[in-house]
């Protein structure tokens, strides 16, 4: 079994390289973090806070979709809540002002911390009443921003919050 993880690692580490790589081809780097986060937890998180002070759009919102992932999997014991609440902060001073898809992965990462970190339910209702709607150029498409508030309070009425899920899918 140790060895189809290791195995199973180094492919996901070689793909992620890869798309580090070429900057066309970063996009892929989330769902490679999904998994590899999972399989690489110190990794995973300290990839996640290199990319996100990155000032590449595609490598930071990839960053706050690994941290993302890893608040929805990890138990509430192994994350430093301090540094979460603090990222809080950090997205409601720079959310509006963030390249655009790096706006959607920080809107994520709100709705994320109000629905699995039981502690940070309060902050994070905070955060999302400060930052409102977050304006993100979809493209030519249906899909639409989350409103973070909400979310949160939806989750919250069919008491769910702090229900971790088992792995982080893309």
């Amino acid at each position: 079994m140790k060895d189809s993880i290791d195995r199973r690692r180094d492919i996901v580490r070689g793909q992620i390289m890869e798309a580090i790589s070429d900057p066309e081809n970063i996009a892929a780097l989330t769902p490679l973090l999904a998994e590899f986060q999972g399989l690489m937890r110190a990794h995973g998180l300290a990839l996640a806070r290199k990319w996100m002070k990155s000032k590449k759009p595609m490598i930071a919102s990839a960053g706050w979709c690994t941290y993302s992932a890893i608040l929805a999997t990890w138990d509430d014991e192994d994350l430093d809540l301090d540094e979460v609440a603090a990222l809080l902060d950090q997205v409601v001073q720079e959310v509006h002002s963030a390249p655009n898809r790096v706006r959607y992965a920080m809107n994520n990462f709100v709705i994320s911390v109000g629905t699995y970190i039981t502690p940070l339910l309060k902050k994070a209702k905070q955060a999302a009443k400060k930052i409102g709607p977050v304006s993100v150029d979809m493209g030519d498409t249906a899909c639409k921003v989350p409103l973070a508030v909400d979310y949160i309070a939806k989750v919250e009425s069919m008491k769910r919050v702090g229900k971790k899920r088992k792995t982080a899918k893309c």
